[in-house]
């Protein structure tokens, strides 16, 4: 769930992106369309539902927003592959004010392939996460996501991401 700033930081429970470089990947993608979404950060019809891992999510037709977002995957996606995050953050901004509305926090659980041994030189690389397996964390991130959105407050002024 979000932790909410206004003027004093509140703490709660972070969402948790598990799996390989490019699951966490394609899941933080996946949670970043979804809080643009539901908060209204940008308009609904910027929207559209397409199929990924055989669940339906939300991402935006916005070419200059998709871009943005791909230039940032790609950076995690580096940091991901140099093991230096942990932890991602998406701040809700207000416009105006420049203060932060809302913070998104997004822990990080990296599985990693085995790495070679003198005893094993060669070992054999993990098993795919099942499809089942990914679509149940889609929808349990989802879930955070628009819970978190029915007890947050409407954002009454025009806001930005970072």
């Amino acid at each position: 769930m979000p932790t909410i700033q206004k003027t004093r930081p509140k703490q709660a429970k972070a969402i948790t992106l598990e799996g390989s470089t490019e699951i966490v990947t394609d899941f933080f993608k996946f949670a970043v369309n979804a809080i643009l979404y539901h908060r209204n950060i940008y308009p609904v019809d910027d929207f559209q539902m397409v199929k990924k891992y055989g669940q339906v999510v939300l991402v935006t037709q916005d070419l200059g927003l998709e871009r943005y977002i791909d230039t940032v995957l790609s950076q995690v996606r580096e940091w991901l592959n140099s093991g230096s995050i942990t932890q991602l953050v998406i701040a809700v901004v207000a416009r105006e004010t420049k203060i932060t509305l809302e913070r998104w926090v997004f822990d990080i659980k990296l599985t990693l392939p085995p790495q070679p041994t003198d005893s094993n030189p060669s070992p054999a690389p993990l098993p795919p996460k099942p499809e089942a397996q990914i679509q149940a964390e889609i929808r349990a991130i989802m879930k955070q996501v628009i819970s978190s959105n029915t007890f947050l407050p409407t954002l009454a002024e025009p806001t930005y991401f970072t």
